[in-house]
C-alpha cells in the first residue's frame, strides 16, 4: 500500500489498484495481467510481469519510476528487463535481477539508495 493507494495481484495474475494515484478509484481498477510482484510507494508503484518487465506508473517527481523522467503516468511505463524483486519506498525504489543485482532509482537524499551518494537518480543505478 502507498500513501493513499492500494495493489493486489489476483490468483489469475492480474494487477488492480483503488485509492487516490493514477485514478480517484474507490473500487478495484485491473491495472496489468501476468503480473508476478508488486510494490507501491508514497505515490508510485511498480511491478514485475511474468516475463521479467519491470513497469511503473504514478507519482514520478523525484525520478522514482525510474524511466530517466519527471512526468507523472496515469498508465505503466515500462522501466526496465530482467527483473527478478522490486520494492519502493515513499519516494525511491530497489530492484533486484534475475541475475542478482541490484538497482536503485529515485529520491536519494538521505542515501537511501546506498551509492554513497546524496543526489537523486533518474534511471536504474546498479549499486
Amino acid at each position: 500500500a502507498g500513501n493513499s493507494h492500494s495493489l493486489y495481484i489476483s490468483e489469475g495474475g492480474d494487477l488492480y489498484g483503488f485509492g487516490k494515484n493514477f485514478c480517484d478509484c474507490s473500487n478495484p481498477v485491473k491495472i496489468a495481467t501476468g503480473v508476478a510482484n508488486v510494490t507501491a510507494g508514497g505515490s508510485h508503484a511498480l511491478y514485475i510481469s511474468n516475463d521479467g518487465g519491470l513497469f511503473g506508473f504514478g507519482g514520478d517527481f523525484l525520478h522514482q519510476l525510474g524511466d530517466d523522467s519527471t512526468a507523472d503516468h496515469s498508465k505503466p511505463v515500462k522501466v526496465a528487463t530482467g527483473a527478478a524483486r522490486v520494492a519502493a519506498g515513499d519516494s525511491h525504489t530497489l530492484c533486484i535481477t534475475i541475475s542478482g543485482d541490484l538497482y536503485g532509482f529515485g529520491q536519494n537524499v538521505f542515501g537511501q539508495l546506498g551509492d554513497w551518494r546524496s543526489s537523486a537518480r533518474s534511471k536504474p543505478l546498479k549499486i
